[in-house]
């Protein structure tokens, strides 16, 4: 089948949307991994690193839930309606928002290592995916249904 000018633009745009979005919940995904790995295994290293009290449990239990997130984010960047990408793209939004305004707080409180990285990448990652949230149109069809 041969596409018009226009059509293949079109597929194009929305392809280029779904790498952009794909991309940032496959980023997400493998960083929140990383991150469970060191809150499991090394928790008091992990904690050495903020300003917030050392606790094994509590470090499995944020390394849980970041194992959790990663999960859910890495499901999303296989399935392909842009709809549920768009909700996920909004919901690493918010998401991003609040992990970085603790992190912000810490970091104004005392410069530790991990503070200014998470502060950074989740403020990051907050813009992104918003963008990536506004770009994204609000139709179910994934890429490479949109031009048949």
């Amino acid at each position: 089948m041969e596409f018009l000018p226009g059509q293949s633009q079109i597929f194009f745009r929305k392809l280029m949307k779904t790498v952009y979005i794909n991309t940032l919940l496959w980023l997400w995904s493998l960083v929140a991994l990383c991150a469970a790995a060191a809150h499991i295994a090394m928790p008091e290293w992990t904690a050495a690193g903020t300003n917030w009290a050392s606790s094994a449990h509590w470090q499995r239990e944020i390394g849980y839930f970041d194992i959790t997130l990663a999960a859910i984010f890495t499901w999303t960047a296989r399935q392909p309606e842009l709809s549920l990408k768009r909700a996920a793209a909004l919901l690493l939004c918010v998401l991003s928002l609040l992990l970085g305004e603790g992190h912000l707080e810490g970091w104004l409180q005392d410069a530790k290592i991990f503070h200014v990285l998470f502060a950074t990448g989740n403020g990051l990652a907050a813009l992104w995916s918003g963008v990536a949230f506004l770009s994204l149109p609000k139709n179910r069809q994934g890429a490479a249904d949109s031009v048949r």
